[in-house]
């Protein structure tokens, strides 16, 4: 629409041109004839035909290049809708394709940070596997470790429980022994003595130890531990001392 325009302004000012000189041949023309002579005047007209003639052959090509433009302008202005719409879609192409690869790349991204993520949990959760597992191993050695260490225990308490039961067993079977033997010694010589001496007053019964109110066996060593003074010979049965506040000595058992 523009180019139209700018050829018709240029069409009426060549035209414009064309008319003023054609004007002023004229003029020139009939100044001299009447100066000259008619002779001069004819050539003058002559002349101003001339470039009227020109003129005009110029005005109808200016005219035909003007139309030229002018259609080329409207072939433009009729193809812009076309090439308009060939630019949009084109646009509308590219930001499709961008949009789509922008798209894809997110996708992508979105992918890789997903699969991080569960690598990520499934190390994560094998971590806390392998460290339960040792905590539970741990447990496990230490109760072992404590069980054994107790049944160890139990078993050298048991042992020495068992020598010092056996000791002190064998300590009272000896001191009943030595005791037994004390005895019989005692009596034997008791009985030696009155097969030589002939008779003879006996030996008392029970020995009782006036301080402590025990009364003991003739033959029981605690008796060679009595002072002389606290000694008593008593002659006759247990139940009398009984009855008298005394009580059985517990090593010869009277």
């Amino acid at each position: 629409m523009k180019n139209r325009k700018t050829a018709g302004f240029i069409l009426i000012a060549v035209l414009l041109v064309l008319t003023c000189l054609a004007g002023c041949g004229k003029l020139a023309a009939y100044s001299n004839g009447n100066g000259k002579g008619n002779e001069a005047g004819t050539a003058a007209v002559s002349a101003a035909d001339e470039k009227t003639k020109a003129a005009a052959v110029t005005t109808e090509a200016a005219k035909t290049e003007a139309g030229r433009k002018t259609e080329a302008a409207q072939k433009t202005e009729a193809a812009r809708p076309e090439t308009e719409q060939a630019a949009s879609e084109l646009t509308a192409g590219t930001d499709a394709d961008v949009s789509r690869q922008a798209a894809e790349e997110e996708s992508r991204r979105a992918a890789e940070e997903e699969s991080r993520r569960i690598e990520e949990s499934i190390a994560e959760a094998s971590r806390q596997a392998a460290e339960e597992e040792s905590r539970r191993a741990e447990e496990e050695a230490s109760r072992r470790a404590a069980e054994e260490a107790s049944r160890q225990a139990a078993e050298e308490a048991s042992r020495r429980a068992e020598e010092e039961a056996s000791r002190q067993a064998a300590e009272e079977e000896s001191r009943r022994a030595a005791e037994e033997e004390s005895r019989r010694a005692a009596e034997e010589e008791s009985r030696r003595a009155a097969e030589t001496t002939g008779p003879v007053q006996s030996q008392p019964d029970y020995i009782a130890n006036t301080s402590s109110h025990k009364f003991h066996y003739p033959w029981c060593h605690s008796v060679e531990q009595m002072a002389e003074h606290n000694k008593w010979y008593f002659y006759g049965n247990r139940q009398e001392l009984i009855n008298q506040g005394y009580v059985p000595c517990k090593n010869c058992n009277p």
